[in-house]
């Protein structure tokens, strides 16, 4: 299960993403993602099991750059570097430095 807090422009998520609840865990984001601030999303915590963590991270990146506001992302695992390189998505996503 996903758990999600924003503080000050910066997105905490903890536990895992399941492709079975990925739509819900967008709504979710929806609610609680700012409109006018840029975003900081801390992965630390964020626990790899699929490539639906890709889409979730591809999902935010166009919802924030969409708005004209920047996105970073902290504390990427190197799986989920490596998943992201697999799928040519390192650029997009940011996660191209360590």
């Amino acid at each position: 299960m996903l758990r999600a807090s924003l503080e000050s422009g910066r997105l905490t998520l903890e536990g895992q993403i399941r492709i079975e609840s990925l739509m819900s865990y967008r709504h979710e984001l929806d609610a609680i993602l700012p409109e006018d601030t840029d975003l900081t999303v801390d992965l630390k915590s964020l626990s790899v099991e699929d490539s639906s963590v890709l889409a979730l991270l591809v999902y935010l990146v166009r919802r924030i750059r969409g708005a004209g506001k920047k996105i970073s992302f902290e504390h990427p695992s190197e799986q989920l570097r490596g998943m992201a390189e697999l799928a040519g998505l390192v650029a997009l996503i940011g996660l191209d430095s360590p």
